[in-house]
């Protein structure tokens, strides 16, 4: 949505929201782990241990945990949206330029973007057969961010030719903190990312 509030000064406004689902993803490593297990327990190989009596592995607490686990998660998530994406997120802009006085030639702008929360983790809860699944109705959320940006601009003509000298201050303002990516199922965070950085440079366009 765009709106020329005078001849000088526009505003524009745009907003989405993103909804994902996961289907039909396991058609064919669920038949292929449920053939294995039953081979590792038909043959005896269930409760042997990995490594002799020094390793108290079995073959069957190594394929739960690195195989039947994931997919018991992944097959929790059948059908359901996919809280791990941020639903909404929306931008605005504005800028005015000055086309008389002292002044004349000059603008000055900004724009504020903004992002939904995000889940990052999920607690644990026991699915079939006591392997453990992630609690999707009850996500590990991280906070939804906001930044804005500055800019000041000046439109000449430089050896006859149109030019616009512009000095930007991106993320100008807006949330500093680091934000988290990744929570563990016990609530602690396992990984953070920094805010971006608050950046200043200097653009000129020419017009040909």
């Amino acid at each position: 949505m765009v709106y020329n509030i005078t001849r000088n000064w526009r505003m524009a406004f745009n907003a989405s929201k993103t909804e994902a689902a996961f289907s039909n993803g396991l058609r064919q490593l669920t038949p292929y782990s449920d053939t294995v297990t039953a081979n590792l327990m038909a043959n005896g190989m269930w409760n042997m241990y990995e490594g002799g009596a020094t390793d108290q592995t079995t073959m069957g607490a190594r394929w739960t945990n690195e195989a039947l686990t994931p997919l018991a998660a992944a097959a929790a998530k059948e059908g359901t949206l996919n809280s791990e994406l941020r639903k909404w997120r929306w931008n605005m802009v504005t800028n005015y330029t000055f086309s008389e006085g002292k002044l004349d030639g000059f603008g000055i702008g900004g724009a504020v973007r903004w992002q939904d929360r995000v889940a990052t983790g999920y607690p644990l809860q026991q699915g079939q057969g006591g392997i453990l699944i992630p609690d999707l109705a009850n996500p590990w959320y991280g906070d939804s961010e906001w930044h804005g940006d500055l800019w000041l601009s000046y439109r000449t003509r430089l050896f006859d030719t149109p030019v616009k000298f512009q000095f930007n201050m991106q993320n100008f303002i807006g949330d500093d903190d680091p934000s988290v990516v990744v929570t563990n199922p016990d609530g602690q965070v396992a990984v953070f990312r920094n805010a971006p950085q608050s950046r200043w440079f200097f653009t000129a366009t020419f017009d040909f």
